[in-house]
């Protein structure tokens, strides 16, 4: 092992002080961050005296007599900058302390190559690092917001926070934080992720294929890993600008023991309606979001090699959309809430022999409500879940076997007003809306369970190869009619010349399921009726070609199928017309295309991304007595999606970052004509053929400038985050509005330039 060099050079000054014998006891830190540096040899008069720092970066030298009434010290280490400090003894006693801060070279540097285990390479599988993308323009320097420049990532609407992977719907992908289930990724605007940065270690997108240790899900997986506590000292965080506000700050108990708190919350509300009392913003419906977030951690290493986790967390968020009339639309009010929590215990211990072993309980709450004009149609779901994970690991050189269990349990309400209220009337009489709409209440519940086995291993028979065979074995309690899906999977890859200009030739193949949706179960038992789980396969395969060590290149191409996919009427949860199902299952899916990502880059100097991502995604609805099933494009559907980041290191601190991204627009549904009902005095719509039609082309330009000043306590980072800054030409459509007999239309748009400007301190 090489440590680092830290060179002390005594020399002696002209001052005069009496002969004594003395010493230097000291730390060595990073600055900005105060975390000790281990393992640094300090040297002392002309390299005759040496120290090496321990685990908390402690020195101690000793001084014969020599006179010396001052040193000067001198650091020179690899990875950070050289720090010349002159140090005068104490008189008074014999032991002078001191405290040396060294400034990384690396700060602020983005790491070209992915660090990610090599049976995620396999997998194809893309990696954030914390402080490896750092203050990603457009990604209000949230590193999970970093994985929508990766190719398999569909864009983010503006307007929401969905996750669309490979053609996949949100709900058919899954998000875990640290080995277990959360709801979303990101808040309604999709602005940031539900966990704050200061807890966020890694970041990783696995767009299929992924291990037979998750499960529940058809689509793609995005992985969360939280960041251990330091024990070194307390470590805080504060961010302010026009978006939001947070704080975290983080607390030692002891040598093994350390706490943390984060708090933060938007206001995105009251730079809404600003715009709206200074003359509007040109929508015809505003929207005007808004949400908090917390975490509690408690981090504690109770004996050598076991460790205890507590993470208590929770997220909320608002939407209101509102048309005030003066327009072709009607005035209009609609509010979405949704918050959701999670305590989660995790206890790890080394049981000997290569074995660990790791038990996660964890239990949740999740609550959303929608309430348009006044309970014309509302609906509130409550969720209360519990989850457990039991895992045991081998570990042998270079192989590793995975053992575990998987299991969860799930009870869901639904309350439902208004329209949404199966009460046999499909549209309400034009007079006494808001009191007949408030009399009707309907309740509807749904439970299940689910238990899994899975094994899977990785393996290295040689050096350049990794195989990663997995076998998971899930099984469903949906409603009290249980079911089961045998999963086999697989990934590996092979380097076929190691070094700078390496090529890895990866593949993965698997079968995955995922439960019905939890409203769709409940309004489907109440008629009586089974829901079956969906079923996936996918294939991939694909090359990653190192061209030096500055510049890399990759591709990859899949399929995917899905069955069992479930058509929901319009007027979800009841039926269009009387006599029809609000839900019919049997429909299928298919994706298809081909994924490229090229990065360049030199630390501590440039980086930059290029990815481009060409497929097609395709349903086919299930059969209905009013329906004749066709194929059709899937509304994620995106053909081609091109996508550019980079960063610039500029003199003094400073850093200029830019990204693009150009989509196809997203197929719609229009409708063609409507009828007069004269029982309910309403205009009913006709629609046209899905898929046909598209939105324009989507557009989004952020660019982002970033000043940063580190200090021995403390680092400053002073940003400007102009986000969307594409709209100041024009704006993406999201949608279609329709005037009251569907005879004109009004764009939908997503949320318009943020300039977001602000500070940030770390110490």
């Amino acid at each position: 092992m090489k440590p680092a060099a830290l060179a002390v050079v005594v020399l002696g000054c002209a001052l005069a002080a009496p002969a004594r014998a003395g010493s230097i006891e000291g730390t060595v830190r990073e600055a900005g961050t105060r975390r000790p540096i281990p393992a640094v040899i300090v040297l002392a008069q002309n390299g005759s005296l040496e120290a090496l720092t321990d685990d908390q970066g402690a020195f101690v030298l000793e001084f014969a007599d020599t006179g010396v009434a001052a040193v000067l010290l001198e650091v020179d280490t690899p990875g950070y900058q050289r720090l010349v400090q002159q140090v005068a003894l104490r008189r008074d006693r014999a032991t002078t302390s001191i405290d040396l801060y060294l400034t990384p070279l690396e700060m602020g540097e983005t790491r070209v190559r992915e660090r990610r285990a090599r049976d995620n390479v396999a997998r194809g599988s893309h990696h954030i690092q914390e402080g490896e993308v750092n203050e990603l323009p457009g990604t209000y320097g949230d590193p999970a917001k970093a994985i929508e420049n990766f190719p398999g990532m569909g864009r983010v609407l503006l307007s929401q926070g969905s996750l669309f992977i490979r053609g996949a719907s949100p709900g058919e992908s899954a998000v875990y934080v640290d080995d277990y289930e959360i709801p979303d990724l990101y808040h309604f605007t999709g602005s940031t992720s539900v966990i704050n940065i200061p807890f966020v270690d890694s970041v990783e997108l696995v767009p299929g294929a992924f291990s037979a240790r998750y499960g529940r899900s058809t689509g793609g997986l995005v992985t969360i890993k939280t960041k251990k506590l330091p024990t070194d000292d307390v470590h805080g965080f504060a961010k302010v600008d026009v978006i939001d506000a947070g704080a975290y700050a983080g607390l030692p108990l002891g040598d093994d023991l350390a706490v943390g708190a984060s708090a933060r919350r938007s206001y995105l509300d009251v730079m809404r309606n600003i715009q709206r009392a200074n003359g509007g913003t040109g929508d015809a419906i505003l929207l005007v979001p808004t949400y908090w977030d917390y975490q509690l951690k408690l981090d504690w290493d109770t004996a050598p090699g076991h460790e205890l986790v507590v993470f208590a967390f929770g997220s909320g968020d608002r939407e209101e959309y509102v048309a005030d009339g003066s327009g072709a639309l009607d005035p209009y009010l609609r509010t979405n809430d949704s918050d959701f929590h999670r305590l989660s215990l995790r206890y790890q211990h080394n049981v000997g022999s290569g074995f660990t072993h790791t038990f996660t309980p964890v239990l949740g709450y999740a609550r959303t409500t929608m309430n348009e004009q006044g309970g014309v149609r509302f609906k509130n779901g409550e969720a209360l879940d519990a989850q457990l994970r039991d895992e045991l690991t081998y570990r042998s050189g270079t192989t590793r076997v995975i053992v575990g269990l998987d299991a969860t349990a799930r009870l869901d309400t639904f309350t439902y007003g208004g329209l949404l209220a199966d009460t046999m009337v499909r549209e309400l009489p034009p007079v006494d809306l808001e009191l007949v709409a408030g009399a009707d209440r309907v309740q509807r519940s749904s439970g299940r369970v689910t238990a899994s086995a899975y094994l899977e291993g990785i393996f290295e028979p040689l050096p350049s190869t990794v195989l990663t065979p997995g076998l998971r074995v899930e099984g469903y309690l949906l409603d009290g009619e249980p079911h089961f899906s045998l999963e086999p999977r697989f990934a590996g890859s092979v380097e076929l010349n190691p070094g700078d200009f390496g090529t890895l030739l990866k593949v993965g193949a698997g079968s995955f399921s995922r439960p019905p949706d939890a409203e769709e179960l409940a309004t489907m038992r109440a008629l009586g009726v089974e829901l079956e789980p969906q079923q996936a396969l996918h294939i991939q395969g694909g090359v990653v070609q190192q061209l030096g060590d500055r510049l890399s290149a990759g591709t990859t191409v899949f399929s995917m199928w899905r069955d069992q996919l479930t058509t929901r009427s319009r007027a979800f949860p009841v039926p269009e017309r009387l006599g029809e199902l609000p839900l019919y299952t049997g429909g299928s899916g298919h994706s298809y295309g081909v994924e490229a990502l090229v990065r360049v880059g030199v630390p501590r100097r440039y980086y930059g991304w290029l990815s481009y991502s060409l497929a097609r995604h395709e349903r086919y609805d299930a059969s209905s007595p009013v329906a004749v099933p066709y194929l059709y494009l899937s509304p994620v559907d995106t053909t081609h999606l091109l996508g550019a980041v980079g960063q610039l290191h500029l003199p003094w601190g400073f850093r200029l970052g830019a990204r693009y991204r150009v989509a196809t627009g997203m197929p719609r549904e229009d409708a063609i004509g409507s009828v007069f009902d004269a029982d309910t005095g309403r205009y009913q719509p006709v629609w046209g053929p899905k898929g046909v039609a598209r939105f324009p082309v989507f557009q989004a330009l952020d660019v982002r400038v970033d000043w940063t000043w580190v200090l021995a306590w403390f680092e400053l980072d002073l940003y400007a985050d102009l986000v969307n800054l594409n709209t100041l030409f024009g704006r993406p459509v999201e949608g279609t509005l329709y005037n009251f007999d569907w005879t004109e239309t009004e764009p939908r748009y997503g949320l318009p330039l943020i300039p977001t400007i602000g500070a940030k301190a770390t110490f």
